[in-house]
């Protein structure tokens, strides 16, 4: 896979970790900050625990020890997590128990991108995409949050950071 499509990644991962971040203060508003960044671990952990039963039964078992070379200890996981997100979302909007998700998918991206880009350059586009979706996340209020209107200065700051990452992505 050519290089490009893993900086593409890494700006696409950002962009998800922008739809966390919004999703969390949705939360946070709700029920507190604690409580927020509670529903977001469980299902990070219980998406990470999908992501190894599936693999598990394509035959890529996990890479660990026993007993956690097999699915059934991620199966209990993701039914204890599944559990734990039904309460806990009690009186939330549902969609915001996938909050977890998006720190699923950039953990994973981690390891698939940084071996391959280094981790200058996949922060620096993972930066860049949180910095353009958060502006406009904030530009339209998603999720029920404050709006915070896009300005030229803004604009700015965030083409300077995408400056960085075609600079970094050029360094030999």
């Amino acid at each position: 896979m050519n290089n490009s499509i893993y900086v593409l990644l890494s700006v696409a991962v950002g962009i998800g970790a922008a739809t966390q971040l919004a999703m969390l203060g949705a939360m946070g508003r709700e029920r507190g900050a604690y409580e927020a960044t509670w529903i977001s671990i469980v299902g990070t952990i219980g998406g990470l625990a999908i992501v190894l039963v599936i693999r598990s039964f394509r035959g890529d078992a996990p890479n660990l020890p026993a007993p956690l070379d097999n699915r059934w200890p991620f199966a209990l996981v993701v039914g204890l997590c599944s559990i734990a997100l039904v309460i806990s979302m009690r009186g939330l909007e549902p969609y915001l128990a996938f909050c977890g998700l998006f720190a699923t998918a950039y953990l994973l991206s981690v390891g698939f991108a940084v071996p391959r880009i280094g981790a200058a350059l996949f922060l620096g586009a993972a930066t860049a995409g949180t910095l353009l979706g958060s502006a406009v996340y904030d530009h339209i209020g998603i999720f029920g949050n404050d709006v915070h209107e896009a300005t030229l200065q803004r604009a700015g700051g965030i083409a300077v950071i995408f400056l960085g990452v075609v600079i970094v992505r050029a360094a030999p």
